[in-house]
């Protein structure tokens, strides 16, 4: 799903639903919820979802559970 031309609360929404969905304990554990780079945990949570490991998904596994 394309983010660009969502509101900051359709995103946030998305955000959430994509989180309820994730059964990766290290992102629900360590991931905020939060406004701050929501395109990132965005696609870091779809990949999750659609069955991607953390090293397919990259860097970005990392840094989505470090930032606020």
């Amino acid at each position: 799903m394309e983010t660009t031309n969502l509101t900051e609360e359709q995103k946030y929404n998305k955000m959430v639903q994509l989180y309820n969905e994730c059964r990766d304990y290290f992102l629900r554990r360590y991931m905020k919820l939060s406004y701050n780079a929501m395109d990132r945990k965005i696609r870091v949570l779809q990949a999750r979802v659609d069955g991607k490991t953390p090293p397919e998904i990259g860097p970005d596994w990392d840094a989505v559970q470090e930032e606020d």
